[in-house]
């Protein structure tokens, strides 16, 4: 006896797209819409007493509903000889702050020879901006405790090394 199962089908799709715009397409929950990647090539000093600006993502979301996840990790590096260190940093959407840190890895002064501290600084944030405007997620430090240049910092470090010294990864998860 043979048995037809009517319901039975198989799609097969190279692309998705909306038809009239490509935010008309309805993705389940859980589903990453995009992905930008931000690596970083170079150091950054934080020596001033406030906040300055290292990086500046744009994104612009697809659906003003979506969960926004955040991936940040830097090689740093702290050099207490003189003077104690820590990190003081923000990640922020527009003028929004999503993560902050002030005493970040502290690092006393230190009275013997090893002076030198190179934690890795990482973020996982996530954010709803409940937009599909174009939003500017940032990454901000300063001196350690705001206290000036004696009190410096480097973000970015390459660790007398080569390869990545740092990435920020925005995922769009439709929600």
């Amino acid at each position: 006896r043979s048995v037809y199962n009517s319901m039975t089908s198989r799609l097969l799709v190279d692309k998705i797209e909306g038809k009239t715009t490509s935010s008309t397409v309805q993705m389940p929950s859980g589903s990453v819409i995009q992905v930008v990647t931000h690596s970083v090539t170079s150091a950054t000093t934080f020596s001033a007493s406030s906040m300055t600006n290292a990086i500046t993502i744009n994104f612009t979301p697809k659906f003003n509903n979506s969960l926004i996840k955040h991936t940040f990790w830097a090689k740093t590096d702290l050099d207490n000889t003189t003077y104690t260190k820590g990190q003081d940093c923000e990640w922020l959407r527009d003028s929004t702050v999503l993560g902050q840190q002030s005493w970040g890895n502290y690092f006393n002064r230190n009275t013997n020879p090893i002076a030198d501290y190179y934690p890795t600084l990482t973020w996982h944030g996530t954010d709803t901006p409940n937009t599909t405007s174009a939003v500017a997620y940032k990454f901000n430090g300063r001196s350690y405790g705001g206290n000036g240049s004696n009190h410096s910092w480097v973000c970015f470090s390459n660790w007398n090394g080569e390869g990545a010294r740092g990435a920020w990864t925005i995922e769009e998860i439709a929600q």
